[in-house]
């Protein structure tokens, strides 16, 4: 058996209800995700990683809709060969979770909260590094566990081989290829 590319019309009524635009958390709302990149300055990460985990991040979450925050370093194993050369490198991404009706008004209160006397800037960040980004949870969250049951779930359905097919899959003609390493 060989696997090929679905059209749209072949997505299970499952896929479609559970991947609905609003995936809303528990309390109601709509999650997203404000992730930001960054440098240090050369030589100043531990000052860095301080100051972000113990003063910049808590005064962004201290209220609004915030629910947590958290710092990561990038990884020295990247998928598919490294970063994209149209974005360039960043050391950090802190990622902030926000539960809210009103991404606007999180927006404006965390942008006031940034010159709040409390939100102390260091120079131990490189501010020409900063990037922004904020997404909204669009699918469904999927665990390891769900994973196995819907592929074998689609596995059944004839839509995909089994775990025991080995060979590469079918890719369209038209796929580019993968970035050179």
């Amino acid at each position: 058996m060989t696997c090929a590319v679905l059209p749209t019309s072949a997505i299970s009524a499952e896929h479609a209800k559970n991947s609905s635009r609003s995936a809303p958390t528990a309390k109601g709302k709509q999650l997203y995700y404000f992730m930001v990149f960054s440098n240090a300055q050369p030589g100043a990460e531990e000052e860095f990683k301080r100051w972000y985990d113990d003063i910049h991040a808590p005064v962004m979450i201290e209220s609004s809709d915030f629910v947590w925050s958290q710092r990561f370093e990038i990884s020295p194993v990247q998928f598919g060969g490294g970063i994209n050369p149209q974005f360039p490198k960043r050391q950090y991404v802190v990622i902030f979770a926000v539960e809210t009706d009103n991404i606007e008004k999180v927006v404006a209160d965390a942008e006031q909260r940034m010159h709040m006397p409390r939100n102390i800037s260091s120079k131990s960040l490189d501010y020409r590094s900063l990037i922004g980004v904020t997404y909204m949870a669009s699918g469904p969250k999927v665990t390891q566990k769900q994973a196995r049951a819907m592929l074998d779930k689609e596995t059944a359905a004839g839509r995909l081989p089994g775990r025991d097919v080995q060979g590469p899959p079918d890719v369209p003609a038209d796929l580019p290829p993968p970035p050179a390493k």
